[in-house]
């Protein structure tokens, strides 16, 4: 089979040397990327229902992530209902009790032992993306891909491991729980293993001569970077989806009827709003005896008292068209999402791979245009005006990446067109030589 030949049948299912067992590899390691980076963003590693004594204040449902902790406590200016409120670890936190200060700590004061495993479980994971992004951005060369998973699986359950070793060391009134961000890693690295196993599989039932490598397989330099981009896409629009500030506001005035600016107990402080969930700086008097804001979590469907009216947020922003327009938007991260692993995950088929990356910049800008109808409307009735927020932007780089992948894999794919028909004309017409 002459060079020509074997670069353009990487642009084929039946002739590109990867078998069903090779794209599940290639499958389970996508997967596991995105596992590990929604663990990341996410709060809920460990839980618990009853805590108990944190720092002499009794506290009921606690959960604890990577980066910060929350636990629900009454929130005075929601008529002390009880909400979540959410603490970076290196922060001082002033906690009362009966309008007596208790304790004054940081978070890796109030959990012993804490720091030196947040390192150990950083590290792993960190390296168990890295491996999990090299791979996929040459998922189908299945014994790279099968090393690459390999190193996932190990330094995942090694991060595992340290978590797992805190948890149980927590001194909780009630049993400690693995929360769903742990339990995407418990998955993940199980399923690297997985992954790591059918990809060598794959690499078992593929016949030497049919194996394409890097240099061989008509993908070139801009290629690589755009399967590069489709892996930065999707993760990009999946950081966004799970982010609660696509847009903010230093001063949320009377909007939605959450706060009051004439009572200075009901009062709120920055507030920023994301598609699944948003946040409201309140004041509770478990922090600072009610004198500090608090960062309080709140999902649109959380019904909230406060002005004499409980409702949740889809009801008290409805005037905004919050619903319909956080569906839209969701809808189409969604979309983009999927058609973006697509292309990663088959990358190698250069022009399906552009058509991936081309939906997925529509989906994008249609799902920014809809947040940003929504921002709009609500700055009208904000004391501050909103402002796009980092989640906005993680869209707005996502849907910008996907364009430019589109572009390259377009531009490598016009290459391997005309460089591999010229290969095989010169073979074909050569004296003495047979094409295949």
């Amino acid at each position: 089979m002459g060079s020509g030949s074997k670069n353009t049948a990487s642009q084929s299912l039946s002739t590109d040397g990867v078998h069903v067992c090779g794209r599940i590899g290639a499958m389970c390691g996508i997967t596991c990327l995105a596992w590990y980076a929604v663990a990341l963003m996410t709060t809920d590693w460990s839980y618990s229902d009853n805590y108990g004594n944190l720092g002499g204040v009794d506290i009921g449902y606690i959960e604890f992530g990577l980066s910060e902790f929350c636990f629900k406590t009454s929130v005075n200016t929601f008529q002390d209902s009880e909400h979540l409120v959410c603490f970076e670890y290196d922060k001082k936190i002033t906690l009362t009790r009966d309008g007596v200060v208790v304790s004054t700590k940081t978070g890796y004061e109030l959990f012993d032992g804490l720091e030196a495993r947040r390192v150990v479980v950083f590290f792993g994971v960190s390296v168990a993306i890295a491996a999990c992004f090299l791979g996929a951005v040459f998922s189908e060369k299945p014994i790279f891909n099968a090393v690459c998973l390999t190193v996932s699986a190990l330094s995942g359950c090694v991060a595992n491991s340290a978590w797992l070793n805190f948890q149980e060391e927590l001194g909780s009134d009630g049993d400690m729980m693995v929360g769903t961000a742990g339990g995407l890693v418990i998955g993940a690295w199980m399923l690297s293993a997985v992954g790591a196993f059918m990809a060598c599989w794959d690499r078992h039932l593929t016949s030497p001569e049919n194996r394409t490598t890097v240099f061989n397989d008509g993908i070139s330099f801009l290629g690589r970077l755009a399967s590069a981009g489709t892996i930065f896409t999707w993760l990009l629009f999946g950081l966004a989806i799970n982010s609660s500030q696509w847009s903010k506001t230093s001063d949320l005035g009377n909007a939605g009827g959450l706060c009051s600016r004439a009572v200075p107990s009901n009062s709120c402080g920055e507030s920023s709003f994301g598609l699944w969930s948003y946040q409201v700086q309140a004041r509770s008097d478990t922090i600072s005896n009610g004198t500090e804001f608090v960062d309080v979590r709140l999902t649109y469907d959380e019904s909230i008292n406060t002005g004499g009216v409980t409702a949740d947020g889809n009801t008290r922003f409805d005037s905004y068209g919050v619903e319909i327009k956080r569906q839209v938007a969701s809808g189409c991260v969604l979309i983009a999402i999927l058609v973006s692993i697509l292309a990663d995950l088959f990358n190698e088929k250069l022009m399906f791979a552009a058509t991936m990356m081309i939906l997925a910049t529509i989906s994008g800008m249609i799902a920014m245009s809809s947040w940003v109808n929504f921002q709009e409307e609500l700055s009208k009735d904000t004391a501050s005006k909103m402002e796009f927020s980092d989640g906005g932007w993680l869209e707005v780089f996502a849907w910008l990446t996907a364009m430019l992948s589109g572009i390259f894999f377009c531009c490598n794919g016009r290459r391997l067109r005309d460089g591999g028909d010229a290969v095989g004309e010169t073979e074909a017409s050569a004296p003495g030589t047979t094409s295949v």
